[in-house]
């Protein structure tokens, strides 16, 4: 039977479908903003050699540390996250993790803006972290003893 002009076949349809529904499935699927936990926390159930990751602690439970509020849609904090921690960061490895913790020993971060002031960081990598990452000003850095706070001198005499 001869196709009518301006009419496209039947398999023509058929192809186009398929083509539509490949095109459908390729396409990446929106992701799912998670709600960041108010309370993570980590529990070592008895008898169990791995920690658990908890929203809501029962019972006894320590702080999330290293890189685990990551997991929780928290951000690192800039003057107490250890350089392992900081590595989870998108453009940060175990150089620029290293040159973070040495500025901070130097001089607490204030900001996330604090950061352009590391070898190695720019704007992009900032605008990165900007939302992973957030700092306290004056509060003591693990490990590292007492800062100097920025709004005071810096002696360079001894």
């Amino acid at each position: 039977m001869p196709i009518p002009p301006g009419r496209p076949s039947a398999r023509a349809d058929a192809a186009f479908a398929l083509a539509a529904l490949l095109l459908l499935f390729a396409l990446p699927a929106p992701r799912s903003r998670v709600a960041p936990c108010p309370a993570p926390a980590v529990a070592r159930p008895d008898g169990a050699s791995l920690p658990e990751l908890r929203c809501r602690a029962a019972g006894r439970a320590d702080a999330l540390a290293g890189a685990a509020p990551l997991l929780f849609g928290r951000p690192l904090d800039l003057n107490r996250a250890p350089p392992e921690a900081l590595e989870a960061l998108p453009g940060i490895g175990p150089v620029r993790a290293r040159a973070i913790a040495d500025a901070r020993r130097e001089r607490a971060f204030c900001a996330p803006g604090d950061l352009l002031r590391v070898r190695g960081i720019g704007a992009r990598t900032l605008a990165r972290l900007a939302d992973r990452v957030h700092a306290t000003c004056g509060r003591e850095p693990r490990g590292g003893g007492p800062l100097q706070s920025p709004a005071e001198p810096v002696s360079l005499t001894r």
